[in-house]
């Protein structure tokens, strides 16, 4: 059972909302990235021997419910993260790895692993080690690999983009298909830049071509697939519900619908449809309007 009183816990007024997400950052404080990828031939993601007896039987599911076996594409592992809160500055060591370790561990993790009956999840206690913080990641039997969450703003307009996650998307619960503007994992053809990640990933999934500014909010890791993800937000001048409205069915992912919501909308949608929030995508917004307008919290 995951334990939603030890995620983030989301203030907007009197109410307090818990989402499945261990912020490891302070809220209201933006950080500076420093990064290192560590490439080592010859280096691959080690799996436990427990691990490597489900793997087989993850890729068969997986093979039965999509026809088509694990994708081998490469993406960038987080080994090691360390936060000076002091600076605001966050340290992040990244390594090459395949998609096909993503799927058969963090991806399966509620997967019966047939040892004492045990899930992963249960086996190797994750919860447990997403709590411990950025120590967590260190000897994690996970893929682990770094995803992104941005939100983009208009300051001038007080307009957020806000986005429907597409049909082909998986995600645990059903009714958690609220994110904000764009989100991804961060890959080698962006030179494992988290900056350059998200300048991609803003034009692919929002359309937004003209950025102002680039913020990084915070990191944590969330409850589901105990994958770390880096909050950012984008300033821009561009007039959203305009994007919202041209560009809904020229982008990445289709069938995705867009808003475009005013700041006092956006905190109305987080206390109101909190349910239909994947949690990461509902704590970058919190840490957005906290940042950017943070009397509307109150």
């Amino acid at each position: 059972m995951l334990d939603l009183t030890q995620g983030c816990q989301v203030k907007i007024g009197k109410e307090i909302i818990a989402f499945p997400f261990k912020l490891w950052t302070t809220p209201g404080k933006i950080y500076q990235l420093e990064y290192r990828l560590e490439i080592t031939l010859g280096k691959k993601f080690k799996l436990s021997p427990e691990l490597r007896k489900i793997k087989e039987g993850v890729r068969r599911i997986y093979q039965e419910k999509y026809h088509k076996k694990p994708p081998e594409e490469t993406v960038i592992r987080l080994d090691k993260a360390g936060i000076d809160e002091q600076t605001n500055k966050i340290y992040l060591l990244l390594s090459p790895l395949s998609r096909n370790d993503v799927i058969i561990t963090n991806f399966s993790l509620d997967f019966p692993a047939l040892i004492e009956g045990k899930s992963i999840r249960e086996f190797y206690s994750i919860n447990s080690e997403i709590l411990k913080g950025p120590a967590g990641l260190e000897n994690s039997p996970l893929a682990n690999t770094l995803g992104i969450s941005v939100v983009v703003y208009n300051p001038e307009k007080k307009q957020v983009l806000i986005s429907k996650i597409s049909k082909k998307v998986v995600y645990p619960s059903t009714e958690r298909k609220l994110k904000v503007s764009a989100g991804a994992e961060i890959k080698p053809e962006d030179y494992s830049d988290p900056y350059k990640t998200v300048r991609r990933v803003v034009k692919e999934e929002a359309g937004i071509e003209e950025i102002k500014e680039i913020h990084c909010l915070g990191l944590g890791r969330d409850f589901y697939f105990a994958i770390p993800e880096l909050l950012f937000k984008v300033e821009t001048s561009e007039n959203l519900e305009k994007t919202a409205q041209e560009k809904k069915g020229k982008l990445a992912w289709e069938n995705k619908k867009k808003y475009a919501l005013s700041f006092f909308k956006a905190k109305e949608w987080l206390s109101t449809r909190r349910s239909e929030w994947i949690p990461q995508h509902a704590v970058c917004l919190w840490l957005c309007l906290l940042h950017q307008t943070p009397e509307i919290l109150v």
